[in-house]
């Protein structure tokens, strides 16, 4: 009989996921605040993976609306109340119905790439929060983009 040894590099990675995921499920289960979940989880992430934005947002089937319930972009919090809903696209278009639609969560390493070339309803926020709809055909969404 033989037995396979995994080496110890991947042991480590696995002892260190498995770290963050108690850390991360202790620390989100302290408060059922939402808020306060969607800013630790926000802080969890950056243990994990470099961002610059996170969204956080919600769908009801009754009205077939995306609400964003959570938006940090660039180092401050958006007031996610002044973001829109917006239709769910059935067929996936648009970074946030693709994952309602798939039911799988979703990391995105260049929104403006992404809107220059899937299609789908984008938006552009200011630093002021002013949002303006971003053309399907060509065009590019700054760093808030959302979708």
């Amino acid at each position: 009989m033989t037995t396979r040894r995994r080496p110890y590099a991947e042991l480590v990675r696995e002892a260190e996921k498995a770290r963050l995921l108690l850390d991360a499920a202790r620390q989100l289960g302290e408060t059922l605040e939402p808020e306060r979940v969607y800013e630790r989880f926000r802080a969890l992430l950056g243990d994990v993976v470099e961002h610059d934005g996170v969204i956080v947002s919600s769908y009801e089937d009754a009205d077939g609306l995306i609400r964003c319930d959570y938006a940090w972009s660039d180092g401050e919090r958006l007031d996610a109340s002044r973001l829109p809903p917006l239709p769910l696209n059935r067929e996936g278009g648009g970074m946030q119905s693709r994952v309602i639609v798939s039911g799988e969560p979703l990391l995105v390493n260049d929104v403006p790439e992404v809107v220059q070339h899937e299609p789908g309803i984008y938006y552009d926020v200011d630093r002021e929060g002013t949002m303006r709809k971003v053309p399907e055909a060509g065009g590019r969404a700054g760093r808030r983009g959302r979708a």
